[in-house]
């Protein structure tokens, strides 16, 4: 699918946190077509060949930068001026889906939360506790001993409530995985990963070679790259449900140049 005439490119970062300054970058994925590739070397990020070298496409990315600041592309300016590192995507041309997501999709849904122990009165749980079968002896026993329960009733207490999630991994399961059948890493456990991977390292340079930490520091490597990949991917099959929903005008609007 093309986006305004233009072929898009998918593009995510991974880093260690959100400062520019005091994170880390860890990698890189891009797609185009039903390719995907992983690069963990911050200088031929942002030199990449097909964002440069006679590319007339469009980079496409999820909160990637918009009127409202965005992640991947300040992230990386800033990086790049921290490490002297020449940038080289200027006037590329760039949409973010993130903001016409906002403006032109529903994405509210329901979220039913375990009531908090404070919005309750003694009578209010000794009522909870007899419903539930529990031996009500204080507040703070008969709350605990309700969660602890597989499936508690709590009568009125935890009334879904309707929020509206825009990211990329809540919005793609909105669209096309409901259930949560496929597998997802939470975004939170890549900068895990990758301390520990670094961790190991610093191992090795006392040690010496090691082939367990090898072998770890393999799979971690597989398992950020992976969620990497699976978020181009995910990023590619929400554009193409949403896009051929937008007005023209807005598209191109929304296309700017890096």
């Amino acid at each position: 699918m093309k986006i305004n005439n233009l072929t898009p490119l998918y593009f995510d970062i991974e880093t260690t946190g959100f400062s520019a300054w005091e994170d880390k970058f860890i990698c890189a994925a891009s797609m185009t077509d039903d390719v995907v590739s992983v690069e963990t070397d911050l200088d031929k990020v942002v030199s990449y060949k097909p964002m440069i070298d006679g590319f007339h496409g469009l980079i496409v990315t999820w909160n990637g930068e918009n009127y409202r600041g965005g992640f991947d592309f300040p992230w990386l300016r800033s990086k790049c001026i921290q490490k002297d590192i020449d940038w080289q995507l200027d006037g590329v041309k760039h949409l973010d889906l993130l903001p016409l997501v906002r403006k032109y999709i529903n994405t509210t849904h329901y979220v039913t939360e375990t009531p908090s122990k404070s919005q309750f009165k003694a009578a209010d749980l000794r009522e909870l506790a007899e419903v539930n079968g529990i031996d009500y002896q204080n507040m703070k026993q008969a709350y605990n001993a309700i969660c602890e329960l597989d499936n508690p009733d709590w009568l009125d207490y935890d009334n879904p409530e309707a929020k509206e999630d825009n990211s990329l991994q809540e919005v793609y399961q909105m669209l096309f995985d409901p259930e949560c059948e496929e597998i997802y890493t939470d975004g939170g456990e890549i900068p895990k990963l990758y301390n520990a991977i670094e961790d190991n390292e610093n191992k090795k340079a006392i040690v010496g070679e090691h082939e367990e930490i090898e072998r770890a520091n393999s799979v971690m490597w597989d398992r950020i790259k992976s969620h990497n990949r699976r978020d181009v991917k995910r990023l590619k099959k929400v554009a193409e449900a949403v896009v051929p929903l937008i007005p023209d005008w807005e598209l191109k609007r929304n296309i700017n140049k890096l």
